[in-house]
């Protein structure tokens, strides 16, 4: 049996564990079928269900490469504006005493 295929399936880090979101309009029938998979949980966070990250539940939704899923998105992705909001406000947030750790957290 495979994913059916309205089902949106990515990987993920939720909370220091890899695992795969499984997304997909509310339906009782795929509510159901979601629960008999070993280990799945659902997320408030999240908003999704997630199973572990195994070469199984890969190959049974279809995800093939573990390296393009998990890099993190580099700073030159954001749009100009964007960057430029972000030093303004790390600059309102020094004009304000806030300490770095602070700043590093917003």
């Amino acid at each position: 049996m495979n994913m059916p295929p309205e089902w949106i399936a990515e990987p993920v880090e939720h909370d220091g564990q890899k695992r795969i979101t499984l997304r997909f309009s509310k339906r009782p029938d795929w509510d159901t079928l979601v629960r008999t998979l070993v280990g799945s949980r659902w997320s408030s966070r999240l908003r999704a269900w997630h199973i572990a990250d195994t070469r199984a539940n890969r190959d049974w939704c279809g995800i093939n490469s573990i390296a393009q899923h998990y890099t993190p998105k580099s700073s030159d992705d954001y749009p100009k504006h964007a960057t430029d909001k972000i030093e303004s406000f790390v600059r309102w947030m020094r004009s304000k005493r806030y300490s770095e750790n602070t700043i590093k957290t917003y």
